[in-house]
């Protein structure tokens, strides 16, 4: 028999705190991005007191994890979405190693279950080195009698080898090589420059640094540096990084120049990867190629200071270095499902129409640039 729970309120949170914990316990990464205090902390910044859904799942009388989601109320729709924005890209459920597969399928079962509540559902941010890439397998979908579609796209990773110049030889053409030689005699011409790289508590102090050169480059200017957001993206950050110290996960590198920091990099360690989540540098001397170098330099100081971290991950999106220096097969995929409601098939017919404009000669590309993937059931 399988138990069915969901928590819908923030103030019925502290209910399940002692089986999440105790799942975390039980498994071997405990990322801290999976901790009930980062869940809390999401829901707080980001979610009306009602937008709650954290999805028990029970096989039995066991516990085997949960899956949180937030509930959009827009009009007409009712949508679930996964705790991700632009700045927490990350969308995994809790689940109790071992259990993956059935966590999945009683997952769905309970999600269908739960078919008045929802219109949409969108699982994105999810890794193919994950635990439970895609949340659902294609065939459990396709068993399952639902409409379903999957967008499929390249997460630049590096998977860092012996030593620096075995990565630069595995990822970097002798044009880049030569590139990054001529970038180094630029900056030693300019003057004493030095990496820097701080961890842990330290690395906290050193968090003012990081906002004063994101915001100094072109984010800055469009009003989109973590200084310009609003109160509630402030507290989601401050909150993220005191979790990430207790965790020992945060790590911060910097690029100086004659004592000036011209760029500087922010991320966190789970497990054997660690996640570049964001890069910036200061504008003013973008002739010397600072972002570039900074991450190169990331890259040695990770291989050379932590054996630990087998992987650099640097998430989808393209910020023209990534696809020269952080090649990999990793992918990162979107699914949305569409709800058995009259609202859910409308958006799936609604789906299949644009999908058919976009065939038709002079109006649209004849296939999407990524992969999509498509349930047939209805």
């Amino acid at each position: 028999m399988t138990r069915k729970r969901i928590v819908d309120r923030i103030d019925q949170l502290d209910s399940i705190r002692d089986e999440w914990d105790e799942i975390r316990r039980r498994n071997s990464c405990n990322s801290p991005l999976l901790s009930f205090d980062y869940l809390r902390l999401w829901y707080q910044c980001f979610a009306a007191e009602d937008q709650v859904r954290v999805y028990q799942v029970t096989d039995g009388t066991t516990v085997i994890g949960f899956l949180p989601m937030v509930l959009e109320k827009g009009r007409p729709l009712r949508r679930l979405k996964g705790l991700t924005t632009i700045h927490s890209p990350h969308s995994d459920p809790l689940v109790l190693e071992g259990h993956e597969g059935r966590f999945s399928q009683l997952a769905l079962s309970q999600l269908l279950a739960d078919r008045g509540s929802w219109d949409t559902l969108l699982h994105d941010f999810s890794y193919s080195f994950s635990a439970l890439p895609g949340l659902f397998s294609d065939e459990l979908l396709e068993s399952a009698g639902i409409q379903w579609q999957r967008w499929t796209q390249p997460t630049y990773t590096v998977q860092l080898g012996s030593s620096f110049e075995d990565y630069l030889h595995r990822y970097l053409s002798s044009k880049e090589r030569r590139n990054l030689k001529q970038y180094k005699n630029r900056l030693e011409r300019a003057g004493e420059w030095k990496a820097l790289a701080f961890q842990g508590s330290e690395a906290r102090k050193m968090w003012p640094a990081f906002l004063n050169v994101e915001r100094s480059g072109w984010k800055g200017a469009s009003r989109s540096a973590i200084d310009h957001l609003d109160n509630r993206w402030k507290d989601y950050y401050e909150g993220l990084l005191e979790i990430l110290v207790r965790h020992d996960a945060l790590l911060l590198h910097f690029l100086q120049l004659n004592g000036t920091v011209i760029a500087g990099a922010f991320g966190y360690r789970i497990g054997n990867m660690f996640h570049g989540l964001k890069i910036a540098y200061d504008e003013a001397f973008r002739r010397l190629s600072p972002g570039n170098l900074l991450f190169l330099q990331l890259v040695e100081h990770l291989l050379n200071g932590h054996d630990e971290i087998r992987y650099l991950h640097m998430f989808p999106e393209d910020h023209g270095f990534k696809h020269r220096y952080a090649k990999s097969d990793a992918t990162c995929c979107t699914t949305l499902l569409y709800g058995r409601t009259i609202r859910g098939r409308m958006m799936y017919r609604l789906s299949q129409a644009r999908k058919n404009l976009r065939r038709l000669p002079g109006i649209g590309p004849a296939a999407d640039l990524i992969r999509q993937r498509q349930g047939k059931s209805f």
